[in-house]
């Protein structure tokens, strides 16, 4: 077996045993919930931006607390945040009473603990810590909607709902491919702003390959490498963008298999809009 092939089976067995050990922790709480509390599956992972183009919106709720109105169900919500090169910058809890929600700007819950980029990490805890009458829902996960605010006054609120599971522990080496679900008609931009995203702890690298529909030639590549729990940043201006006669498909090749693997692409048309989505 080639040494790349290992190196992936390697990894696989990694994640593997990582959600095994995740599934066994949640079904012995499941069994013991009044003891070890409910099972929350978390924290997850997800981008931001705080730059001169967009702001980042956190919509919350204590959505526990529904089901079960006649209790006085409180939900703590922890956000941490981080800049691009994966460096902490802070970390805030946010207690929900019952039926509460909050919808603010990422830098104001967070009293200005955020860079122009990065990732950002929510959990949440439930007080108090068991409820019999909920506990037919079994392992549940922090809930949270994150929304791209544009400054331009034109563009509309970009919404992205990738929630994926923030890695405390490195996955060792291994290839990883996956196609992107979309084609782009790259004729009708004149910019392309991709944020790929680590929700590791360790380096991951990798590139992006943009490939012609008809003949499967590979046109464009882009290489990245990205600090654990960082960010990168890959720009196509108008004149890169120019060297394409025809909408292309895309690929991204990591060499470790990290929970998030879908970066975030923002695409601006020819006549200023923005929008964005997965890669």
């Amino acid at each position: 077996m080639e040494l790349k092939n290992v190196g992936r089976v390697v990894s696989r067995a990694w994640e593997y045993g990582q959600d095994k050990l995740l599934n066994l922790r949640s079904q012995t709480q499941l069994l013991f919930p009044s003891v070890l509390g409910m099972p929350i599956r978390g924290p997850l992972v997800q981008f931001y931006r705080n730059d001169e183009k967009f702001e980042t919106r956190l919509s919350l709720v204590n959505y526990m607390s529904y089901f079960s109105p006649d209790e006085a169900i409180t939900q703590n919500y922890s956000l941490t945040t981080y800049d691009p090169s994966g460096r902490r910058l802070g970390r805030k809890t946010l207690p929900l009473l019952p039926g509460q929600t909050r919808q603010e700007n990422l830098a104001t819950l967070m009293e200005g603990l955020v860079a122009e980029y990065g990732i950002f990490s929510v959990n949440t805890t439930y007080s108090p810590r068991y409820s019999g009458r909920i506990r037919f829902l079994g392992e549940t996960s922090p809930q949270f909607m994150t929304l791209f605010i544009p400054k331009d006054g034109k563009s509309g609120p970009q919404m992205v709902h990738s929630h994926k599971r923030f890695e405390a522990w490195p996955v060792p080496p291994g290839a990883s491919s996956r196609p992107s679900s979309c084609v782009e008609d790259l004729r009708e931009l004149c910019r392309i702003d991709i944020f790929v995203l680590n929700s590791g702890p360790a380096s991951v690298s990798g590139r992006i390959l943009f490939n012609s529909l008809e003949t499967k030639d590979t046109l464009l590549t882009l290489t990245f490498d990205v600090p654990g729990h960082g960010v990168r940043r890959l720009i196509l201006d108008e004149k890169e963008l120019g060297r394409f006669s025809a909408p292309a498909s895309m690929r991204i090749e990591h060499n470790r298999m990290i929970q998030h693997r879908k970066p975030i692409l923002f695409r601006t048309s020819r006549t200023g809009f923005v929008s964005c989505n997965h890669l």
